[in-house]
């Protein structure tokens, strides 16, 4: 198998959260909430009906791995995701766990791309 790992985190939904807490929007709270839950259920689906494992899904992360053919229609709906909410996920690329994780710390530090691409510590923009 050609595999990669894909590592995605939610982009500044602390800060969210905070301001709906700090505002006292319960209700609208409550439907952020739902609707990150969901988005999360939805890709982590998504990746297992391309033939990729779940290693780990929790609160606006996950970590998987899936074959390299199979990462374009994922990043795709991941973006389709990205244009329709107040949110949005960063996404890292590796052949390992640690290289995955290392890609999505960079996009999220630099900020150049939501989609980053790693291999041996070296990081590009992930293109298809």
């Amino acid at each position: 198998m050609n595999e990669i790992y894909v590592s995605i985190d939610g982009d500044s939904i602390g800060k969210i959260i905070e301001r709906y807490i700090l505002i006292t929007a319960l209700d609208d709270l409550k439907q952020f909430s739902q609707m990150l839950q969901d988005d999360i259920l939805l890709i982590s689906e998504q990746l297992k009906a391309n033939g990729g494992t779940v290693h780990m899904q929790g609160g606006d992360n996950i970590l998987a791995s899936l074959d390299k053919n199979a990462v374009n229609p994922i990043i795709a709906f991941i973006e389709k995701i990205n244009q329709n909410r107040q949110y949005h996920f960063s996404v890292g690329l590796g052949n390992s766990p640690v290289d995955s994780y290392l890609s999505l710390k960079y996009a999220k530090l630099t900020k150049i791309s939501p989609i980053i691409y790693s291999s041996d510590s070296k990081f590009s923009v992930y293109s298809e």
